[in-house]
């Protein structure tokens, strides 16, 4: 039987660790992970998954508020839900990195990324 809190929790470890080699080793970007942020994100993202599985939107007025007050006055917070169908980061890396609007993310350039 799987833990799915300690596979999630080591996929997430997993994924940093190569989302950050790849900024640095292919386009000479620094990473960085702001762990407030990905705590609010987490009922933006348990919302999401509800929606998939029920069909159902939940209002994201909250969540979008939250960002708001989060990210600083001058900067732009990018991010979009996703899923994947197995616990392999390598092959979620590649995923990413093939998809446009992913990529985007995974691409950007700035202070504090």
């Amino acid at each position: 039987r799987v833990d799915a809190s300690a596979a999630a929790a080591a996929v997430e470890a997993e994924l940093r660790t190569l989302v950050a080699a790849y900024r640095r080793d292919a386009r000479g970007l620094a990473t960085s992970w702001d762990d407030d942020l990905s705590y609010m994100l987490q009922p933006a993202l348990a919302a999401y998954e509800q929606e998939r599985v029920v069909g159902h939107a939940a209002s994201h007025d909250d969540f979008q508020d939250a960002i708001r007050r989060r990210v600083p006055h001058g900067h732009c917070f990018k991010g979009f839900p996703t899923c994947f169908p197995h616990l392999n980061a390598q092959r979620m890396l590649a995923a990413l990195q093939r998809g446009d609007l992913s990529a985007d993310v995974i691409d950007t350039e700035g202070h504090h990324v």
